[in-house]
């Protein structure tokens, strides 16, 4: 660790005098947070932030014995590259106390999409999304050479998330954030929390959060999360989002967060289905919503506690039995019957805390599925009715990347559910708390979808 031996022979004092610091309150905080760091850490070979516990038997075994020794490891060099940052950091305080900060513009996709309606200025409210990767925007960050494509494979830049397709067909009167690369490695942010330098990262445009993505600001959904992440692991969403609220309390009051998460923890996977489809009781996959319903309720507690006049949209699960690709899994009706009833225990706690609480809205992924696909026929057979949106827009209950199918080739959703979807939305929060977001009518959705180029080449 020479990289802090060096600082061990000195006093913190002597590296941050009066004289010395400068002028620019960010810069200011920037010192003192450092000096602080080094004063607590300096001496410290390991930085850890320990992230679950480990019993005594896992701390014994071999496999762990050595996963401790390589975390030693990766913990000194993340320590040295954390030191590193903090220190651009006070470099870029310097700086910006002689206004020589800039800030570079960040590139986004090209994409073909019609102009946003013009309609009476009036302030725009704010959404705030919680999740997965069915709320992540598909836009993401893609290093040169990725083996795997990207969301929407060759139609990658003419796919969009819900969250996408919002903003813009209703960026005027809806703001999600400005899309731009946010965050920074899970370690890194979780040390800079730890530590209290969030106050001087966010003075100099820094956001502490992961992981790293392209997205809208205000999206902290992230693919593969579960319930775990709303308040643990990497992502903690929630409290980074409370965090970001506080910074213009007065613009949340108006302001709506979209909390939709859970299908990682119980249904996409066939093995909880499985056990859904033989007792809609069952005990494991149970245990596994109750904790997602805790952590749901916890969610909206943290919210209402710093902001009690935001309103938030619980988002249900879906019936992956639905799923084009698991449409041969069950085929007897008696075990998608179970299915369905199992997936009803989630919803329906969610539906009551809604009803309970006029802030809350429920959003049914599986009515809405229903009333524009439709569900199985009378013996549960895959009969599901083409979604038309005029003569050469029709979209089937099928799987590939091309516009035409529901879902892409890797299971998430296309570009005319997300484009409905996000239809379905504002009609909800209209209806629920009458914000007088402007509906997407049908002919306006046709039109984005068009003006996509996605449907230019036919079938």
């Amino acid at each position: 660790m020479r990289a802090v031996s060096r600082f061990d022979k000195m006093s913190t004092s002597s590296v941050f005098t009066t004289a010395n610091k400068p002028a620019h309150p960010s810069g200011q905080v920037a010192c003192e947070a450092f000096a602080h760091l080094l004063k607590h850490y300096g001496q410290k070979s390991t930085f850890a932030i320990p992230l679950t516990r480990v019993s005594d038997e896992e701390r014994a075994s071999p496999q762990t014995l050595g996963m401790r020794s390589l975390r030693v490891i990766d913990e000194r060099r993340m320590l040295i590259r954390f030191l590193l940052a903090v220190g651009a950091l006070l470099m870029s305080s310097f700086s910006a106390a002689s206004g020589d900060v800039s800030t570079p513009a960040v590139p986004t996709p090209s994409m073909s999409t019609p102009s946003v309606p013009s309609v009476p200025s009036k302030p725009r409210i704010p959404l705030a999304v919680i999740g997965d990767s069915d709320s992540q925007g598909f836009h993401d960050l893609y290093p040169a050479g990725l083996k795997e494509m990207p969301r929407g494979g060759k139609y990658h830049d003419t796919t969009f998330q819900w969250g996408e397709v919002l903003a813009r067909l209703r960026g005027n009167e809806v703001d999600l954030g400005d899309t731009a690369v946010l965050g920074m490695g899970g370690r890194l942010a979780r040390a800079v929390e730890v530590v209290g330098l969030t106050r001087a990262a966010e003075s100099l445009g820094w956001e502490a959060r992961a992981p790293k993505k392209r997205d809208n600001r205000f999206n902290f959904a992230y693919s593969g999360n579960g319930c775990a992440d709303l308040f643990g692991g990497w992502s903690r969403q929630v409290p980074r989002l409370i965090r970001l609220m506080d910074g213009e309390p007065a613009r949340w009051r108006d302001g709506v967060v979209v909390l939709k998460i859970g299908n990682n923890d119980f249904a996409n996977d066939i093995p909880n289905l499985d056990r859904l489809a033989r007792d809609p009781a069952s005990p494991e996959v149970r245990q596994k919503m109750d904790f997602c319903l805790g952590e749901i309720r916890r969610a909206v507690a943290a919210i209402a506690q710093k902001h009690p006049q935001t309103r938030i949209v619980l988002g249900g699960t879906f019936d992956n039995s639905r799923w084009d690709q698991y449409r041969d899994h069950w085929r007897d009706p008696q075990s998608l019957a179970n299915i369905s009833k199992g997936l009803d225990y989630f919803d329906d706690a969610l539906q009551r805390l809604a009803a309970a609480d006029p802030r809350l809205a429920f959003f049914s992924d599986r009515r809405w599925f229903d009333a524009l696909w439709g569900p199985r026929d009378r013996d549960e057979l895959p009969n599901y009715r083409t979604l038309v949106l005029s003569p050469t827009v029709r979209v089937d209950n099928t799987s590939g990347d091309a516009p035409w199918n529901a879902t892409l080739a890797d299971g998430h959703t296309g570009l005319v559910w997300n484009a409905k979807w996000s239809q379905a939305l504002v009609e909800l929060i209209d209806t629920r708390w009458g914000l007088k977001i402007t509906p997407i009518s049908d002919a306006e959705l046709l039109q984005f979808v068009l003006a996509t180029g996605a449907f230019k080449n036919p079938r």
